[in-house]
């Protein structure tokens, strides 16, 4: 039993050594698709970056481990069933919804990489397990008078909150913080730097609405440095 666990320490140590920190930023977009029910009931398009780390562990020869820790912002609108960001109108005027979000993103990727020209190629796939800090969302107007336009607009409760991840006095949140995702992308590697896309399926539903449905989706790209 001690002649094992010398060996594992041994194992660790040979990993940990070549093991690879890669600090990097990038451009993310998220898309929640809302429903009713069976029916669309619009979107919410959010564009914004990403930052944070992650430690890639070789496992064998080109294969590895890569979990990581990302903080996330983005700003958009909520969008209409035919993709407008006017999701009322009265006339000329228009009613609008935007919102921000910000999370954490805990990826766990399994890493591939191969010798391509001066540098290496790479794909990864695995999980990421997200934490929603904060979605806010408030309304606005194209044109006039605000309050005016707000007083028409049937349902404008259901748009406007300070953080729809937080409860209420009795408890109840308008969204679901946590998400689990499945990530897929490809990259290069060269010297220090590393290039890397990709795109995020979110597998939970984020509404709490037993009768309504939100899925996050999105894609990304960055940049990091290697160490």
């Amino acid at each position: 039993m001690k002649k094992f666990f010398v060996i594992a320490a041994m194992l660790l140590a040979g990993f940990t050594a070549s093991a690879q920190i890669n600090i990097g930023a990038g451009y993310l977009n998220e898309n929640w698709a809302l429903k009713e029910g069976s029916n669309k009931a619009g979107n919410i398009a959010l564009n914004g970056f990403y930052a944070g780390a992650s430690y890639n562990i070789p496992i064998v020869e080109g294969l590895g481990v890569a979990p990581g820790a990302y903080f996330t912002m983005a700003f958009g609108y909520l969008r209409d069933t035919e993709g407008s960001k006017d999701i009322y109108k009265v006339g000329s005027y228009a009613l609008q919804a935007p919102m921000s979000s910000m999370s954490i993103i805990v990826p766990v990727h399994v890493t591939y990489s191969m010798d391509l020209g001066p540098g290496k190629a790479f794909a990864y796939l695995g999980p990421a397990f997200q934490y929603g800090l904060k979605l806010k969302s408030e309304l606005t107007t194209n044109n006039g008078d605000l309050n005016a336009l707000i007083s028409e607009f049937a349902g404008k409760d259901a748009f406007v909150f300070e953080n729809a991840y937080a409860k209420d006095d009795s408890g109840n949140r308008d969204m679901k913080p946590f998400d689990v995702k499945l990530d897929v992308g490809f990259g290069y590697n060269w010297k220090f730097l590393q290039f890397n896309a990709g795109y995020t399926w979110g597998f939970l539903n984020r509404d709490t609405d037993e009768d309504a449905s939100a899925h996050a989706n999105g894609i990304h790209a960055g940049i990091a440095v290697v160490f």
